[in-house]
């Protein structure tokens, strides 16, 4: 599984969705607002769940010379996004 593709891919549509939910706040377009927020509420969880599938991945690998390289880009990439999905959470 391409774990950083699909992680990109949840990314962007956090994005996404965030900008249209500010665009209908400023339009007072509420009912289309929350319904956006309750999306990237979503879309928050999948991300976590995606990390928790990564890191299972990880702990259940044997690493070897050929997984090295593939299993160190996928603890940063768990570093990162817990670090930037936790500032998220504060923010809010």
């Amino acid at each position: 599984m391409n774990f950083k593709r699909k992680i990109f891919d949840l990314e962007n549509q956090l994005n996404d969705l965030h900008e249209k939910r500010v665009t209908a706040v400023k339009q007072q377009k509420y009912d289309l607002a929350t319904e956006l927020r309750d999306l990237e509420k979503v879309t928050q969880n999948d991300i976590k769940s995606m990390l928790v599938d990564i890191e299972l991945y990880i702990n259940q690998a044997t690493e070897t010379e050929e997984n090295a390289f593939e299993l160190q880009e996928l603890r940063k990439l768990v570093e990162i996004n817990a670090t930037k999905h936790n500032e998220i959470l504060k923010s809010e």
